[in-house]
């Protein structure tokens, strides 16, 4: 019934280019950034604060008298793309940033590895919204994986979960807030051999669920700990001809089971895409599903996001019709079942590579990679659809010498707005980071009322009365103490005022917004959003404002 269901779906595809359903986005601004070695700056991943901090974080080529090396690379932008601090981290040696996470406003974190006195090392880093380093935490490691770098994902207590590969084993850290390890953990496979790990999750009780390949890449592994770091199950997922192909993702879902991706072998030798869901208590599969139903056509699975509702989106690439490489998205619900599968065949008139995929609250997805036009023009290439599988727009972009733009990570924020990153190539400053943002014209009602992710659900925010004209009472729950920021967004994305900021205490509070911004001026009727960030988590809710 799968593959029924894979095929009719299939027969659904179209090119976003033929049909838009929504007007294409305004692109409010690029940046290039050319760190001073005027070499190598790549922008790898993509994150937003609230409305008005961006980060992007990747690697810069630095030089001095010991010679070149890459050090991790830390951006952040405010809303109007105005570079507002670049941070630089390592010594002399070869660093590679391979993840960046919002731990809680006003923070971000990011990991990789880095050269140290005896070897290789994990290297966790935190800032502060001003830049500045908060606490850095370093783990040596022998045999790593040189091509799955460690992971970060973030508990219901801010702690950091940093995964990565130690002398052919999974390992595992757990850091506090403020930097102290807890604990570490191996894990290694049933066959002793080399086990990488790829991916890693937290729930809100602390869970930690861990994923990669084990025995030297003949099934993936996932494994779960719990929050005092005791090993409770491993789950293990072979290709048809017992092979798969790295990375695997893992996420928690809203209701608390696990989804997890990959790319396995089939029986004739060519990699697909697979997406299954286990039992969060005993690591049981629940339910799986495998593309393209033919085992001989060929797609690669990129990255996944799990919608607040439960349902998933995965992104691949590849050849389903064995000649046309294009981005595929397939949509599913909690339960398994393919709601759609869209296969988009980008401007350019050769390969449309797969990057990332976000979701937004309203439970539109968002791919992004990059085109390709022979011989070697690669630009950027982002599209959208929405949550029944309309084809809403996409968009291009090419550098001025149009040369090599590689796309590699999305970001929606919570106004709607999207951001993307990569890298671009100048004949004079070699690799740029480039970074985007795009206005939708839907972005007002992106994030009514809805929670951006699984984390959120204990969040409350309601607002009385709406519409309203002399102003409104905003009443938000918090489901434990900690730190709150409520602010008030325009429709253009920007933040008018901070009307709550500071530790809250678990529970309702309420407070009145007068339809001010943050100089007291009156601001114009129309839609705003009410934005409250908490624990790492966002909710939105739309405000009318009456002249």
């Amino acid at each position: 019934m799968r593959a029924i269901a894979f095929a009719l779906a299939l027969m659904l595809t179209q090119s976003v280019l033929s049909a838009r359903a929504e007007a294409p986005p305004t692109r409010l601004w690029v940046d290039s950034y050319n760190a001073p070695a005027n070499h190598e700056d790549i922008g790898r991943f993509v994150a937003v604060d609230g409305v008005d901090r961006i980060y992007v974080a990747g690697t810069t080529y630095e030089s001095g008298i010991g010679g070149a090396w890459h050090d991790y690379l830390l951006l952040q932008y405010d809303a109007d793309g105005n570079l507002v601090w670049d941070r630089r981290y390592g010594g002399e040696g070869g660093e590679a940033l391979t993840d960046l996470e919002i731990p809680a406003p006003g923070e971000v974190l990011i990991t990789g590895y880095s050269p140290g006195l005896n070897g290789l090392e994990v290297a966790t880093v935190k800032y502060d919204h001003l830049g500045n380093l908060v606490w850095d935490r370093r783990q040596s490691v022998q045999g790593f994986d040189s091509d799955h770098g460690p992971k970060l994902a973030i508990d219901g207590e801010g702690n950091a979960l940093v995964s990565a590969t130690d002398d052919g084993d999974f390992l595992v850290l757990k850091y506090t807030p403020d930097g102290t390890l807890l604990w570490s953990r191996h894990y290694d496979g049933p066959a002793g051999d080399l086990d990488m790990a790829t991916d890693i999750a937290a729930d809100e009780d602390g869970s930690i669920y861990v994923t990669g390949t084990a025995n030297e890449s003949h099934a993936f592994a996932t494994v779960k700990f719990s929050p005092e770091g005791d090993f409770l199950w491993e789950q293990l997922e072979p290709g048809d001809i017992a092979s798969v192909f790295a990375p695997s993702h893992v996420a928690v879902a809203p209701d608390h089971d696990i989804v997890v991706a990959g790319s396995p072998e089939s029986a004739c030798g060519v990699f697909q895409f697979k997406i299954w869901k286990c039992s969060a208590n005993t690591g049981a599969v629940l339910w799986s599903d495998t593309a393209p139903a033919d085992p001989c056509a060929s797609i690669t699975f990129r990255d996944m996001a799990v919608h607040w509702t439960g349902e998933i989106v995965a992104v691949c690439d590849g050849y389903i019709d064995g000649v046309d490489f294009h981005m595929h998205l397939f949509r599913y619900t909690g339960d398994g079942i393919l709601l759609w599968a869209r296969e988009f065949d980008g401007p350019g008139t050769s390969e449309d590579v797969a990057a990332a995929v976000a979701v937004d609250a309203a439970g539109a997805a968002y791919a992004f990679g990059y085109t390709t036009s022979p011989p070697q023009n690669r630009d950027y290439a982002a599209v959208k659809y929405s949550a029944s599988g309309t084809p809403e727009w996409s968009v291009s972009w090419a550098s001025d010498q149009g040369t090599n733009d590689i796309g590699h990570d999305i970001a929606v924020d919570p106004a709607g707005n999207v951001i993307v990153t990569g890298n671009s190539f100048d004949l004079a400053q070699n690799e740029n980071a480039v970074t985007i943002k795009y206005h939708q014209a839907s972005s007002a009602d992106v994030g009514v009322g809805l929670a951006s992710g699984a984390a959120n659900r204990s969040l409350r925010l309601d607002l009385s009365p709406n519409p309203a004209s002399q102003g409104t009472m905003i009443g938000y729950t918090l489901p434990k103490d900690g730190a709150a920021r409520l602010e008030i967004v325009s429709p253009e994305g920007r933040r008018v005022r901070t009307v709550a900021n500071g530790l809250h205490t678990a529970g309702r509070h309420t407070i009145r917004w007068d339809g001010t911004d943050a100089h007291g001026a009156r601001l114009p009727s129309g839609i705003y959003l009410a934005h409250l960030t908490a624990g790492g988590s966002v909710i939105s809710a739309k405000i009318h404002l009456l002249p």
